[in-house]
């Protein structure tokens, strides 16, 4: 298994924890997989083509979970408090919790000096993703699911870490990255910024699966990093 660190805030959610942690597993499982066909990983380009990876994903959850109940619904329909059309990313059943999750992507360029800071574009995503789940009220959520208990609305980027090739030295343990990226998330004003599990995978010879964009520039992803802003809708 290619290596991956999880970071969270204290409070217990759920079981969102597993959840997260058996999501990750297969993300890099189906995404390994994926490579080894097309020699291309499916995060690198955009929330679309994260898609792609999500189904597979699931499926294998499922598959190295037989006892749990797990289902999975996309695009789900609802109407928001102004009455305005929306559309839920994704409505995932799990063991008894329900998560109702707003599916972002973005990127982030890995700093030579050792810095781990996030930018404007990861900001203004991030910042859109907590404003989309904050229109999942409680009248909101009435119109998706039935009951009270153990309904979570989650706030969840993708976002890959790119760099030219760097040499392996300059990349550090996933759980160092997942921490100093917690750091970096908590420094939001807001409370409802704040993320309170950030996932980080370190992916094995990266510098050997370089990503040709344009002619004689390649990219490379040391890592990609999962992050996650959970509260129940109901508490």
């Amino acid at each position: 298994m290619e290596e991956f660190y999880i970071e969270r805030k204290k409070e217990k959610i759920g079981k969102f924890e597993v959840f997260f942690t058996h999501f990750i597993e297969s993300f890099i499982k189906e995404s390994e997989k994926l490579y080894r066909k097309w020699e291309e990983y499916p995060f690198i380009h955009s929330e679309r083509k994260l898609n792609t990876i999500l189904a597979p994903t699931f499926c294998d959850m499922k598959m190295k979970n037989p006892n749990l109940e797990i289902e999975v619904f996309y695009e789900l329909p609802f109407k928001s408090n102004d009455k305005s059309q929306r559309f839920l990313d994704y409505y995932i059943e799990y063991d008894n919790d329900i998560y109702l999750i707003e599916l972002k992507h973005a990127w982030q360029n890995f700093k030579m000096d050792g810095d781990i800071n996030t930018n404007e574009h990861t900001d203004k995503v991030w910042e859109k993703s907590i404003e989309q789940i904050q229109t999942l009220s409680k009248t909101a959520v009435k119109q998706i699911v039935d009951g009270k208990d153990n309904i979570y609305r989650v706030a969840l980027m993708v976002m890959p870490i790119w760099s030219q090739k760097i040499p392996d030295k300059k990349v550090i343990s996933p759980k160092s990255y997942a921490q100093g990226l917690m750091k970096e998330f908590d420094k939001w004003t807001s409370k409802k910024y704040k993320a309170n599990f950030i996932g980080v995978w370190k992916i094995k010879k990266f510098d050997t699966k370089g990503h040709e964009f344009e002619k004689n520039r390649n990219e490379y992803y040391p890592y990609v990093s999962f992050i996650a802003k959970v509260e129940p809708i109901w508490s």
